[in-house]
């Protein structure tokens, strides 16, 4: 178990990064240049149409979202036209089963 999870050091880059060198046992450095490798190659599938699948981690794909129209309520019930949201892709992540925790005192 990595030093670095400790409930005060926060969920920054930075220590999960520190967490993988120490688990691989390798350099920060090289760890985060496999990382940022890893994500150039994710992108690129996704940019590509491709379904990506992580063993163990997750499921990614990149889906479409068409424009639509969107509405505020914030006037006191009165209904307030907003321009419609552009079309745009999204990346959907499903975790792998594996991946499922659960935490300490929600037993």
């Amino acid at each position: 178990m990595c030093e670095r999870t400790c409930s005060h050091c926060g969920p920054s880059m930075a220590n999960f990064i520190a967490c993988v060198a120490e688990q691989a046992n390798c350099t920060e450095r090289e760890t985060k240049a496999i990382l940022e490798s890893v994500r150039k190659v994710l992108q690129e599938q996704l940019e590509n149409g491709q379904k990506v699948k992580v063993s163990g981690l997750f499921t990614a794909v990149a889906v479409y979202k068409d424009g639509r129209a969107a509405r505020t309520k914030k006037c006191f019930g009165k209904t307030v036209e907003l321009p419609p949201k552009a079309p745009h892709t999204v990346v959907k992540l499903t975790p792998s089963r594996k991946l499922c925790v659960t935490r300490a005192g929600s037993e």
